[in-house]
């Protein structure tokens, strides 16, 4: 679901996930970085870990020209709610 909304808004996501056993618990860990497209930067195993990966912010602005709404949100101008 993450890289979907990832894709869905045209940036870059990050979600960190509780990981291990705790208190009669399994947590899924598989923390992880979407890119705007949609694809996965790095994706952490079951257990606690770090995460890394290298993000071009320049796929961002390309990414959101494919976002319809974003030019329509535009298009309105300012509100002053």
């Amino acid at each position: 679901m993450i890289p979907t909304r990832a894709y869905e808004n045209g940036f870059y996501l990050g979600y960190a996930n509780s990981a291990g056993y705790e208190r009669g618990l399994n947590y899924l860990g598989q923390s992880l970085i979407a890119a705007p497209d949609g694809k996965e930067v790095a994706r952490a195993g079951p257990g606690s870990e770090v995460i890394h990966g290298t993000l071009p912010m320049e796929t961002v602005p390309a990414a959101q020209s494919r976002l319809p709404y974003l030019k329509d949100r535009a298009s309105l101008g300012t509100v002053i709610l």
